[in-house]
């Protein structure tokens, strides 16, 4: 049936070693959860990493997907906006996008047909998200306003015209409603749309979010985190090494442990929280603790 065709894109950045187990687990979840999808991986050409991108050219070779690579390195916005151009172009109705340091869990892809099938005609609903920052034992599904970018997917017809959408940072100003919907929802992301501005950051997700924000848009998120991210080695976009932080493990989960009770905060508190801006937060948030 048409209207179950679906695409998935992973986008690799020169890491074979992320690459390598990343295509392990989709294997894994697709044997275990076999959807009508077909899958791709993007490749970027970076000639000052050569070895490593010979390397996961390699492993997508092998891999049994089909591969594309860049003529030249296009860094993750292009990388992100050219995928969703190109589906909103194709004949497939279902979008999912993994970047090459997410791992997904074996039971990801049934979550995803669910959450497909179950939000196409609600209309508040704009994507569906692997990751969550919540952790409750529960088949539950959350929603709240903010955009997904760790292992997402996308229904063809609710995307909107991609040019209409981008912000013209030169002359981008948050009106008083939307600052108070962005004060309320994600304070944090006040400081990237600044360190947008000045060029410090190239970010696909802030126009995307910016367009959840002006049409009241939520995520569908599960209520417990269906990937992990091992982008925190120094190898991912926009991500310093977490290594120096690691040692603070056992005191951060203690801190963790007596602070949280999930059930007992709001799923508004429970998303504050996470990507709040303290030491702590970024911490626990880099070692994935914080929930």
């Amino acid at each position: 049936m048409y209207k179950e065709k679906y695409l998935a894109v992973i986008v690799a950045f020169n890491r074979p070693q992320h690459l390598k187990r990343c295509l392990e687990c989709l294997k894994i979840a697709n044997d275990n959860f076999k959807l009508n999808i077909d899958f791709k991986i993007v490749i970027d050409k970076d000639e000052k990493r050569r070895d490593n991108w010979i390397k996961t050219v390699d492993l997508s070779k092998k891999s049994g997907f089909n591969f594309e690579i860049n003529k030249k390195n296009k860094g993750l916005r292009n990388n992100i906006l050219d995928i969703i151009k190109e589906f909103q172009n194709s004949n497939y109705h279902r979008l999912i996008v993994i970047e090459d340091d997410i791992l997904v869990k074996n039971d990801f892809f049934r979550l995803f047909k669910k959450m497909f099938d179950n939000y196409e005609t609600r209309n508040d609903v704009f994507q569906i998200s692997g990751f969550s920052p919540l952790n409750r034992d529960t088949d539950d599904i959350e929603f709240y306003p903010r955009l997904s970018t760790w292992g997402w997917g996308v229904w063809k017809n609710k995307l909107p015209i991609q040019e209409d959408i981008l912000i013209d940072y030169r002359n981008f100003k948050l009106t008083s409603e939307e600052e108070i919907y962005y004060k309320k929802y994600y304070p944090d992301v006040l400081k990237l749309h600044r360190l947008q501005k000045k060029r410090k950051i190239n970010s696909w997700s802030l126009d995307y979010l910016h367009y959840m924000t002006k049409n009241k848009l939520v995520t569908a998120y599960p209520t417990k985190s269906n990937i992990k991210n091992i982008g925190f080695d120094g190898s991912g976009v926009n991500m310093r090494n977490s290594k120096p932080f690691l040692n603070l493990n056992n005191l951060l989960f203690l801190i963790n442990k007596t602070s949280t009770v999930s059930h007992r905060i709001s799923t508004r508190q429970i998303f504050t929280r996470y990507y709040n801006n303290s030491f702590i937060s970024k911490v626990k948030r880099k070692l994935g603790i914080l929930k």
